[in-house]
């Protein structure tokens, strides 16, 4: 038998707004990417970190990555959130983007951020 231990990481910031989630193409990435990245979706309908700077269309906030992944190897298919209400604190934000910058961005209408 295999046990395992469940640490909550606080990125679910409540219920009263509906969950959606799907798994997603996950662009290759040199570095593991975390549970709670904001993510954008390049012009190849792959998703990456969303940089405010890019010019790929991935500089437009869509999904929160809803697990931990390694595509350091290839494209992976992961689990993101496209609407939920999130915790601030329990997210990562690429470069240029905040809770308060990313939070009403067109694609993330149906994601609430808290905690900001």
């Amino acid at each position: 038998m295999v046990r395992e231990t469940y640490e909550p990481d606080n990125l679910i910031a409540g219920d009263e707004f509906p969950f959606y989630a799907k798994h997603r193409t996950i662009k290759q990435s040199e570095t593991p990417l975390l549970r709670g990245t904001v993510l954008g979706k390049d012009a190849d309908n792959k998703f990456l970190v969303s940089v405010a700077d890019a010019t790929d269309g991935s500089e437009e906030p869509r999904v929160i990555l809803g697990q931990d992944i390694d595509a350091s190897a290839g494209d992976v298919e992961a689990l993101v959130y496209e609407a939920g209400v999130f915790n601030a604190r329990s997210m990562t934000f690429g470069d240029g983007h905040t809770a308060q910058s990313v939070q009403f961005e067109p694609f993330m209408q149906n994601i609430k951020i808290v905690g900001a």
